[in-house]
């Protein structure tokens, strides 16, 4: 950083509130000088061969905060700081913010719709939704999201209880474990997935629709997972 003032000429030391600092003597007016590992905020003092000069102002020693997300779910995190900030972080967009050494930070992650915050790192102390951090040097801290997940059942029927057939599904995206009923009759799905199921009428059988899907075309139905879904294939005889 620079530091203006008058008569340098000779200076022998530059003080950041008590760490002293590298520096290099621009001119008669400045001085060019490091801020020294350690510092803490408070005056910044000049001392040449006349003597010592002291700012009237302090010197404020900052650290940047950052935020990151992690999870296969999505979400917001911003803060509010004390003492506060003039900038805050709001992760959307600004995901890291510095802050003077010693403010306490508070983030709040909020859950995208479909999504829930599971864990959080690097705080302070966490409760909940909430971390808390006191800057003291630069530093991050992480929340995870993750999509929420949903049970899809498939139900068969028969009028006559002698003709059925299977329902089996894909997903998109895709999931390791899919619904073939048959033996499995249930999948949980994470939240925005699109599940095609597909109606297979046994021999003798033939299939008589379905209940409970958000579209149908002949055998297949199609369901949105953004809840708990019931679909039922229905059979003749």
């Amino acid at each position: 950083m620079t530091i203006r003032g008058v008569d340098f000429t000779g200076a022998t030391a530059v003080i950041f509130n008590t760490a002293g600092a590298d520096f290099t003597m621009t001119s008669d007016t400045a001085i060019q000088a490091t801020v020294p590992a350690g510092a803490t905020s408070g005056p910044v003092s000049v001392t040449t061969g006349v003597g010592t000069g002291t700012s009237a102002t302090s010197f404020t020693v900052m650290a940047t905060l950052s935020a990151q997300k992690a999870g296969n779910g999505g979400g917001t995190i911003t803060s509010t700081s004390n003492p506060s900030n003039p900038t805050q972080i709001n992760c959307g967009n600004t995901c890291s913010s510095a802050y003077p050494l010693g403010t306490v930070v508070t983030l709040t992650a909020t859950p995208a719709t479909g999504s829930n915050i599971t864990n959080w790192v690097g705080c302070d102390s966490v409760s909940g939704a909430v971390c808390t951090a006191t800057v003291s040097a630069a530093q991050s801290v992480t929340a995870t999201f993750t999509l929420q997940r949903f049970l899809v059942t498939v139900t068969k029927s028969s009028p006559l209880g002698v003709g059925n057939g299977t329902v089996t599904s894909t997903s998109s995206p895709a999931s390791p474990t899919q619904i073939n009923c048959g033996p499995t009759c249930s999948v949980s799905f994470d939240f925005g997935t699109v599940v095609t199921l597909t109606a297979s009428p046994n021999l003798l059988a033939v299939f008589n629709g379905w209940d409970g899907c958000d579209s149908t075309s002949g055998t297949t139905c199609t369901v949105n997972v953004t809840s708990a879904k019931s679909v039922h294939a229905n059979f003749l005889p």
